[in-house]
């Protein structure tokens, strides 16, 4: 029956002593009355502050007073008393944030006499924190105090991140509160400190006899400003144009308002100049009145400059201008300028303008010429600097005195010339990509700027191939219009073929196929196929139309109508011989004319060229495949060798009475170039025993290159029948190295595991390279062990990782160790049968492969070896079938 009242007893006691903490912890501040404001008291509490007004301080409780609340995570408020002017007061409540710079402030005052009392909440929130705006841009506000004396100015701001005045922070949309009313009113921006003020160098402004030139060199960029009327920028006071001014928005004296301007920090300034912006005219009269600047600041990182304008420029003649000069030249990257006070206007709602802004320099004394020179000399970096930012009749003498220039003078010329308007720029890019003979970085960024002032170029280049004598300036005008324009191209390039030259038109050809490539020239190449301009070329012009565009005829409405009509309008070899190739891409598409076309210039017995034109025609073509076989044994030569060729391309396979005869070919063909297509096509057919005794056979070829056309056919179509016979060929030093190489290859082409000893000797040779031979020979060498990789790869080519080893040779065996082998894990494969190593016998230290090849049942045995060679030699020839 006692516990319910100590129970109560428990919680009464918990109770009290919390209202004792809490009130242990609130602090009050109180604010006296004064002849024109009320009497206030503040209790900051935990979470909140109870404000209370009242006529005297000696009757002011704070207890049923005006309560604000506090955040709760904010500890720690304290309050200052403000001195807002003589007889007015506030009080500023400040809390920093658990974490970061920023604070929850709070401002109140008592209300003024002689109304009755009360509070007064002027500001409440968070101050200091990032405001991400919908330009992505960030934001703070902040709470700026301007102490004078005895008083002290509340001032309300945001400042902006990147927004400064030369590394200053900037107060922008200031507000502050004004003692008399005791709310916020419209401020001037802040950005200059009254101690910088203060220490600020005095200069005086000298009215200048002549206006500021427009072309004159320019080091200054206007690139921010805290306001501008509409059409108006920061960067009009950099511009040259002294009919163009930078105006602020802020209305009649722009106190605060100001420009920021980048400069090189390179150029040394000696002064400035000012042309303030005349009033605008229409018809005589005045149809704005500006305000002219009478005081303003000019701040760099490290100093600022109190500049006075003697007279009102508004009521000078127009193109009124002033100088001021330094006692010692600067240098800085930016400049602030910073309005202050105006001479008063006759218009309420002028504001203050100013037409330019330039800073003096060493170099302003020289002539063009001079300046363009001096991009040779060690001052060539602040020249370029300066030039950089400069426009008008400079940029032209940059153009004119480019190829006065040496190699580093031309580079810095170049990165002015990128960078000027097109007016000045469009016709030096087209002269020297027209002219100039570098291949390199210097024609790229000519191309690049031809590009940018396409507009102006093109024109140009269309005039240039029109008019220039000189045939390379022509094909490159073309080549250029055909990369930039690609329809306007095709029609003057097509046109110039008529007349041309062999050598032209070749030259000609490559352009129409650069337009041809591009989407947009097709359609009006298409249109222009079909059109009477086409029919009124000469028959030459279109069939090198045709040929520049026959990759894509079949796409192109009217290319068939054009193949058709010259076919049937001339059946002279010569239009027979190049309408072949345009007839191979229709033909592909399904052109039923196009293959019948190819097939009759394929049988035509009169003419061997067109026969062999013909079957590269004919390559890929299926339809046409029996006919190749054919050709295959034609009595001309360079048919034969058209026809393997074609044939080596298609991905059919062949009959086995077609490869055996192709075999034949490659071990009895008197002509070197028809042995090596039979081997090509040989490499790219399946195995058979025949064509593997061929190819082997062909390895005791007088020709070189039909030896390596066998070893590389062996290589593709892994041939590890004769992979002893290849072996033999790689490490016999009588050989020659190309054929060697491709030796070499062709083992690693078969993952020849067994191959790693004659590998491993061949690449430790590269290291010391006793032979001329040895480098390149280990090179491949190396290249085929990384394809393969031996188990034992890591130790056997540690010796050419040691620092004496040649560099090159070294890389690529880290390169080898790294890779990670192309090869299964039997490396050899099945050949009719099933493969038994016998291991080396006799030959080089590390032996010579050996393999006997056991036929699997119902098959021939194939010898292989040096015994294999004189059975292969021995057989009988077979034909090539004719049907």
């Amino acid at each position: 029956m006692m516990r319910c009242p100590v129970r109560l007893l428990a919680l009464f006691v918990s109770g009290a002593l919390l209202l004792l903490a809490s009130t242990a912890a609130a602090t009050t501040t109180r604010v006296a009355s004064s002849a024109s404001q009320h009497a206030m008291v503040v209790e900051i509490g935990a979470q909140h502050l109870d404000v209370h007004a009242c006529a005297a301080l000696s009757n002011c409780d704070p207890r049923g007073s005006t309560r604000i609340a506090i955040p709760s995570d904010v500890k720690g408020a304290t309050a200052e008393v403000i001195q807002l002017s003589s007889d007015r007061r506030a009080l500023l409540i400040t809390a920093p944030a658990p974490q970061g710079a920023a604070r929850w402030v709070a401002v109140v005052a008592a209300s003024t006499k002689p109304s009755g009392p009360s509070v007064h909440k002027l500001l409440r929130g968070w101050l200091g924190r990032d405001q991400l705006l919908a330009s992505g841009a960030r934001r703070q506000r902040r709470l700026l105090r301007e102490r004078n004396k005895d008083t002290e100015r509340l001032v309300i701001a945001s400042q902006y991140q990147d927004a400064d005045v030369c590394g200053r922070a900037t107060g922008f949309a200031a507000r502050e509160l004004d003692p008399k009313t005791l709310s916020w009113t419209h401020s001037y921006t802040r950005s200059l400190s009254a101690a910088e003020k203060k220490a600020a160098v005095r200069l005086f402004a000298k009215r200048k006899s002549a206006p500021i030139d427009g072309d004159a060199l320019r080091s200054l960029h206007g690139r921010l400003a805290s306001s501008s009327l509409r059409g108006s920028s920061p960067q009009a006071i950099t511009d040259g144009k002294l009919d163009v001014a930078w105006r602020e928005a802020a209305r009649g004296a722009g106190q605060g308002e100001f420009v920021v301007l980048s400069a090189p920090k390179e150029v040394p300034i000696t002064g400035f100049e000012f042309a303030l912006h005349p009033p605008a005219l229409q018809d005589g009269k005045p149809t704005q009145q500006d305000a002219a600047p009478r005081h303003v600041w000019l701040a760099t990182a490290n100093t600022v400059y109190s500049i006075t304008l003697p007279e009102d420029a508004q009521q000078q003649p127009e193109g009124a201008s002033y100088r001021v000069e330094l006692a010692e030249p600067i240098h800085t990257d930016c400049v602030g300028l910073v309005l202050d006070s105006a001479y008063e206007p006759q218009d309420k709602d002028a504001v203050v303008a100013i037409g330019e802004l330039r800073a003096l320099t060493p170099f302003d004394q020289l002539a063009h010429a001079q300046i363009v020179q001096r991009l040779d000399s060690p001052d060539g970096e602040a020249i370029r600097a300066i030039l950089l930012r400069s426009r008008g009749a400079i940029l032209d003498a940059v153009a004119r005195g480019y190829d006065q220039l040496n190699t580093r003078g031309r580079d810095r010329a170049l990165d002015i010339i990128e960078s000027a308007p097109c007016s000045h720029a469009a016709n030096f890019f087209v002269q020297h990509a027209l002219s100039t003979t570098d291949r390199g970085d210097t024609r790229r960024r000519l191309e690049r700027g031809m590009k940018r002032c396409q507009a102006m170029a093109i024109p140009q280049l269309l005039s240039a191939f029109a008019n220039k004598t000189k045939l390379q300036q022509r094909i490159r005008a073309a080549l250029a219009v055909a990369a930039l324009a690609p329809e306007q191209a095709f029609q003057p390039v097509a046109k110039a073929l008529t007349n041309a030259d062999a050598k032209t038109r070749r030259s000609l050809r490559s352009s129409l196929t650069l337009s041809a490539q591009h989407r947009r020239a097709r359609a009006a190449i298409d249109r222009w196929l079909g059109s009477k301009r086409f029919a009124s070329l000469s028959l030459m012009a279109q069939i090198d139309v045709l040929r520049a565009t026959e990759d894509w005829l079949p796409k192109l409405r009217h290319g068939k109508h054009a193949f058709a009509t010259i076919q049937g309008r001339d059946s002279s070899f010569r239009t027979r011989y190049l309408l072949l190739l345009p007839a191979s891409t229709l033909a592909a598409s399904g052109d039923a004319l196009a293959l019948r076309f190819i097939r009759q210039n394929l049988a035509d017995r009169s003419q061997a060229p067109l026969r062999a034109q013909a079957a590269r025609a004919a390559a890929r073509l299926p339809p046409l495949r029996d006919d190749l076989v054919r050709r295959a044994s034609d009595t001309d030569p360079r048919v034969r060798a058209a026809s393997l060729t074609a044939l080596s391309e298609s991905d059919a396979p062949l009959g086995a009475s077609v490869v055996d005869a192709v075999g034949q070919t490659l071990q009895q063909d008197p002509w070197t170039f028809v042995r090596t297509s039979a081997a090509a096509l040989l490499g790219a057919q399946p195995r058979t025993a025949a064509s593997d005794e061929a190819l082997v056979s062909a390895l005791e070829d007088k020709r070189r290159v039909v030896r390596i056309a066998s070893l590389n056919a062996m290589g593709a179509r892994k041939s590890h029948i004769a992979a002893q016979d290849i072996h033999d060929v790689a490490d016999d030093p009588r050989q020659h190295p190309s054929v060697r190489l491709a030796a070499l290859n062709a083992l690693a082409a078969m993952c020849r595991k067994d191959a790693a000893p004659l590998l491993y000797k061949m690449a430790l040779r590269a290291g010391p390279a006793t032979f001329p031979t040895d480098r390149d020979l280990g090179l491949a060498a190396l290249r085929a062990l990384g394809h393969i990789r031996p188990h034992d790869l890591s130790s056997r080519l540690a010796p050419l990782l040691e620092p004496e080893t040649p560099r090159a040779v070294r890389t690529l065996a880290k390169r080898t160790l790294a890779s990670k082998g192309g090869c299964a894990a039997d490396p050899i494969a099945q050949v009719q049968g099933r493969t038994r190593y016998l291991g080396p016998s006799h030959g080089p230290s590390h032996g010579p492969l050996e393999a006997e090849t056991t036929s699997a049942p119902g098959g021939p045995q194939a010898p292989s070896g040096v015994r294999g060679r004189t059975q292969l030699a021995s057989r009988a020839a077979t034909r090539l079938p004719t049907r």
